[in-house]
């Protein structure tokens, strides 16, 4: 991977990144039989971060609002990850809750490093 300059590959987004807090962990154990249990397994679940383009926000409050207004696509984003069956899902997903598995932080720059086109694919 060539690393350009990054004037050149600023991208129009901010980004939502989610890592998984022990409820959440415990949950993905919980719903798989094929996962090791072991402390090195729980802390690479601890490390995995997945991030989600967003609409650009510059001010703290726009922040808010954006978690406010996303969680819930991205609670069902990071359950279906780990169960397609929703049937193992909690049934009352709350913000609480949310806030309680998941630790969110706003990234207000993103910036693309690697030239040429992102490919995008369905999930």
């Amino acid at each position: 991977m060539k690393i350009v300059r990054l004037d050149q590959y600023v991208v129009s987004r901010s980004a939502v990144v989610v890592r998984p807090r022990e409820p959440f962990i415990s949950w993905i154990l919980d719903t798989s039989e094929e996962l090791p249990r072991d402390e090195q397994y729980r802390k690479h679940l601890e490390n995995h971060v997945t991030a989600y383009l967003v609409p650009e926000v510059e001010v703290e409050d726009d922040r808010e609002w954006l978690v406010a207004s996303a969680w819930k696509v991205i609670f069902k984003f990071e359950l279906y990850a780990w169960s397609r069956d929703k049937h193992q899902w909690p049934r009352r997903r709350t913000r609480k809750m949310f806030d309680a598995w998941f630790d969110v932080t706003v990234a207000d720059m993103v910036y693309d490093l690697v030239p040429g086109p992102i490919e995008v694919e369905r999930w």
